[in-house]
């Protein structure tokens, strides 16, 4: 989920979380580099979800889509991961857990923009 929410932020937020926080090393997955981690971004704005291929857990497979506050404003995001054995082989499986999430995510994205009615009390 950190990667979906750090990539819709501007260049200069995403500099200072990288400053911040760093690139830690996991295992032999996990992306290090801040020119790979930038192309990173790029591809999950492009095509709307990240993906944590084994990145800080060996086995582990996660799929990750922002909740949107405004267009190009990430203020959430929510997950699916799952082992790697689990992961299903055909693409088109794969695409339908991101239209799920993505879908999930926008669900939740307006109900956080309805008005909220107030509440009282009863004494």
């Amino acid at each position: 989920m950190g990667k979906v929410i750090t990539a819709w932020q501007d260049a200069e937020t995403r500099k200072r979380l990288l400053q911040s926080y760093g690139l830690t090393r996991y295992n032999e997955n996990t992306i290090v580099d801040e020119r790979t981690i930038e192309a990173e971004y790029e591809l999950i704005r492009s095509r709307g979800y990240s993906t944590d291929a084994e990145e800080s857990t060996p086995g582990g497979f996660c799929y990750g889509v922002g909740i949107f506050s405004a267009p190009s404003k990430v203020e959430a995001a929510i997950s699916l991961s799952m082992p790697k054995s689990r992961l299903p082989g055909e693409e088109a499986q794969r695409q339908r857990i991101v239209q799920f999430l993505a879908q999930t995510a926008g669900e939740i994205a307006q109900n956080l923009a309805k008005p909220r009615a107030s509440s009282t009390r009863m004494a």
